[in-house]
């Protein structure tokens, strides 16, 4: 397994910290990401390791939900060893981690995750333009809300769930308005800890193999 960690310091040997520098702290623990993505953006240097699987002694799936969600997080780097916690959501990304484009485009820049397909957010000016479009997501068959604003005298449309893939293309044949979401870094990925002094030998000898190779 490929792991990453992003810093901005230089050193030879990774040691275990005593005291959180900047996110949660479950411990004495060093964290690694399955996204190159993911941590770059803990730092600008990015320190790529190698594992065997038969290294990881817990694998725990993380379900879609943020680190703090996962129980007993604390209690295994307590208990010490390699901690692969699957399918975690990185809550501690700052800034903006999305954008929206339009569904014909095909690149992306450093926008490279697909997200999900949403109703473009604009409001209509007119009751006719409104109707136009809502004509346009009966005909596709695509599921939407409306809302008009008294006071700027404006209507919405939108959707409280993702757009599926057929429907996108559905209302997008139809000719409404459509857009891709996509963002900086995947939704999910692997955070892998490692806890311990025989945790910290194991990643310091696997940094110093890939600097021999």
């Amino acid at each position: 397994m490929k792991l990453y960690h992003g810093t901005e310091e230089h050193f030879e040997d990774f040691k275990l910290p005593s005291e959180c520098v900047r996110h949660e702290y479950y411990g004495p623990a060093l964290y690694f990401s399955s996204n190159y993505d993911v941590a770059k953006y803990y730092g600008s240097r990015i320190i790529e390791i190698e594992i065997p699987d038969s290294a990881i002694n817990v694998h725990v799936d993380a379900k879609g939900d943020g680190m703090k969600f996962v129980a007993g997080v604390r209690e295994m780097v307590n208990n010490e060893g390699i901690i692969a916690v699957e399918n975690v959501c990185d809550c501690n990304l700052e800034g903006a981690q999305t954008k929206a484009f339009d569904v014909t485009e095909t690149e992306f820049g450093e926008y490279k995750y697909f997200c999900q397909y949403n109703l473009e957010n604009r409001f209509y000016k007119t009751k006719k333009e409104f109707e136009a479009e809502t004509q346009k997501l009966d005909k596709a068959g695509v599921p939407y809300k409306t809302s008009y604003d008294k006071i700027l005298r404006k209507y919405s449309i939108y959707t409280l769930k993702a757009l599926t893939e057929e429907q996108a293309m559905a209302a997008l044949d139809a000719g409404a308005n459509v857009k891709k979401i996509m963002r900086l870094t995947p939704e999910t990925a692997t955070t892998v800890i490692f806890a311990g002094e025989k945790a910290l030998e194991i990643l310091n000898s696997a940094k110093n193999a890939g600097k021999r190779g």
